[in-house]
């Protein structure tokens, strides 16, 4: 994306000095037809210049929303961490795999000691829209539970994930 904003870049210089030369030649030796051409590359130079503003504006944009959606991630995996490790406090156990994040929102069925909700709103969805990963017991972490999000690339045990064994 970038070499392609400075290509417009480039492509804006040369066409303005190209209309600029042509506009100044023709008014001289007096050809409309000459600067007209001038003047209508000018429009074209300033257009390009437009979009290559545009371009490197929503380039620098679209990594500021990845790195907040990585970093929203992180934030409600910790928020999610805190919530599960309040209900292995209360009950004596992490929720199992199969009782799962739901666990933490409504009590699962002859579980003493359960004084939830945990999480008042379910952030079982990262920004993404992909639902978190939890395993209890983890395979990264096997006295406890792993809990992690697929990253951007929606792919699991790729090097974007986002989890609760990783110091990111």
């Amino acid at each position: 994306m970038v070499l392609i904003v400075i290509l417009v870049f480039l492509a804006a210089v040369t066409t303005g000095v190209t209309g600029l030369v042509l506009f100044i030649v023709g008014l001289v030796k007096r050809r409309p037809g000459m600067w007209g051409t001038g003047l209508g590359l000018g429009v074209l130079a300033m257009i390009l210049l437009v979009v290559g503003i545009a371009g490197t504006i929503g380039t620098a944009v679209g990594k500021k929303t990845a790195k907040a959606r990585i970093n929203a991630a992180a934030g409600e995996i910790s928020l999610i961490r805190a919530a599960v490790d309040t209900f292995e406090v209360d009950c004596g156990r992490y929720p199992t795999s199969e009782e799962g994040l739901q666990a933490l929102v409504a009590a699962p069925a002859g579980l003493a000691g359960w004084h939830g909700p945990y999480l008042n709103i379910s952030l079982f969805a990262d920004p993404w829209h992909n639902a978190y990963v939890y395993r209890c017991p983890g395979l990264h972490n096997p006295r406890s539970y792993d809990l992690h999000s697929l990253g951007p690339d929606g792919l699991d045990g790729t090097e974007d994930d986002i989890d609760n064994w990783h110091d990111k």
